[in-house]
């Protein structure tokens, strides 16, 4: 179960707007949808012929052709403020078009800039990483020269900062974060709608989790061809290889029972036997066979793979070429995949996950000066890695901190200094094999959140353990 290259990227495709443009990039038809530009105040209507989709930096990107503009335009996806409309006709891409190249570029769908911030003395540390800005400073403010390239992340980041930071320049950046204050303030006037909460969650001794038929399905054809190509398979053994509790399995084992081939007769149901602890399944032979890859998924482990091609440390590996290589052979080769790439660029914590990646795989412990930035503080830790991962397009380390004496979860790009002890740690507290699914880790003293949410932003909630 450990991780045996010391790191794990994830990808997530969180954007409201990623499946209409991935089925209209697969689909090979023109949209349309609202979008705010990094230096337009107002969001204007585009119209374009999608040729892909791809992950840099952490964002989505989609590529086309402006149908307005007649030229080739990049679209960051968190700035689509509107659905995503299907035009009449279709498309298709320029020959020789692969959307690796187009994230190749040094920032695609933005340029590199530079922001004037005045900051409060020993406050706002995320942007102490830049160089003192020239010009006049008023007192009570230190001033900082910080680089950018995209005008409303670095808004939402200033934003977060409230009154500990104050904008000089460029006017398209303060007015991005003048924005988002101005809009947290006038949703904080407005009453608040009636709302009942829910009886779940830890302190009710009840948790909720997302499941349906659609995740039930692919669990039991995968079992019925698991179990016969294994037959007694260890019934817990089996519930830990599904990532599933026994009952779970059980209650799976029981709707065997009455799925079978068209008729339905006795002799058409598929049988399961469990009760010696070993699992049998017999009269399955016309769904025994392994479930094939869809177009989607096959997509998916292709960008997957891509993405650990540019993991610090990991591209090189033998299997990781060979693996990319059958499945595109077996899926009839690149050009199928040429739309949708992903790359996980981390320029600046890259030489920490390297070196995070080692200690990882040594068990060494490490010390290191870290800012806490919901504290706005940078504190000195003594760590034990456990695994490194990139999720949201930042990497992070997890860790036994001996300050805290308990597992906690770094932003590597936080990390001021990292250095080797030289000791070893013995490693008990690894995470299990599902670790993370996510930076959230359930504890006593959770507590409800209410949101309210724009229409726009309605489908996010699916993806949380949202009511």
């Amino acid at each position: 179960s450990d991780t045996l290259i010391g790191v794990e990227p994830r990808l997530r495709t969180a954007e409201p707007a990623f499946e209409a443009m991935l089925d209209a990039v697969l689909g090979g038809y023109p949209v349309s949808f609202s979008y705010r530009a990094g230096t337009a105040e107002e969001a204007g209507i585009r119209r374009v012929e999608p040729w892909g989709l791809g992950n840099r930096f952490g964002n989505w990107y989609l590529v086309g052709r402006d149908m307005d503009k007649d030229g080739e335009r990049t679209f960051r996806l968190s700035r689509v403020v509107s659905e995503v409309k299907k035009l009449p006709g279709s498309c298709g891409r320029p020959a020789g078009f692969t959307m690796r190249e187009a994230l190749a570029a040094p920032d695609p769908g933005g340029r590199e800039q530079t922001a004037e911030l005045l900051l409060r003395p020993g406050r706002a540390n995320v942007f102490r990483t830049g160089t003192a800005g020239a010009g006049p400073v008023e007192a009570g403010w230190d001033r900082v020269s910080y680089r950018f390239s995209d005008v409303e992340v670095l808004a939402e980041e200033i934003a977060a900062h409230g009154a500990q930071v104050c904008v000089l320049s460029p006017p398209e950046l303060a007015d991005a974060a003048r924005r988002r204050l101005d809009g947290a303030l006038a949703a904080a006037q407005e009453p608040a709608p009636p709302y009942v909460l829910p009886e779940t969650g830890p302190r009710s001794g009840a948790t909720r989790q997302k499941t349906s038929s659609l995740d039930r399905l692919p669990r039991l054809l995968d079992l019925v061809s698991y179990v016969t190509a294994n037959q007694g398979a260890d019934l817990a053994g089996t519930a830990r290889l599904f990532q599933v509790s026994t009952s779970q399995l059980i209650k799976d084992l029981n709707l065997l029972f009455v799925c079978g081939a068209p008729g339905y007769g006795p002799d058409q149901l598929i049988e399961a036997d469990w009760e010696s602890g070993g699992i049998f399944i017999r009269n399955a032979e016309e769904i025994a066979q392994p479930v094939r890859l869809g177009l989607d998924e096959a997509l998916s482990l292709v960008v997957g793979l891509q993405a650990l091609e540019t993991v610090p440390g990991v591209g090189g590996h033998q299997a990781l070429n060979s693996a990319l290589a059958k499945l595109l052979e077996a899926t009839g080769g690149e050009d199928g995949f040429r739309a949708v790439a992903a790359d996980f660029d981390g320029a600046a914590a890259a030489p920490y996950v390297q070196q995070l990646q080692g200690a990882v795989l040594a068990h060494e412990t490490l010390s290191m000066e870290y800012l806490v930035s919901s504290r706005d503080e940078v504190t000195e830790r003594r760590v034990g890695p456990l695994q490194v991962f990139a999720q949201d397009g930042h990497w992070y380390l997890s860790a036994w901190c001996h300050k805290q004496q308990g597992t906690r979860q770094f932003r590597v790009d936080r990390i001021r200094s990292l250095a080797g002890t030289g000791s070893r740690f013995d490693g008990q507290d690894r995470p299990d094999a599902a670790f993370p699914q996510s930076l959230f880790t359930p504890q006593e003293s959770d507590e409800h959140v209410v949101l309210r949410i724009s229409a726009r932003l309605e489908t996010l909630a699916e993806q949380y353990n949202a009511v």
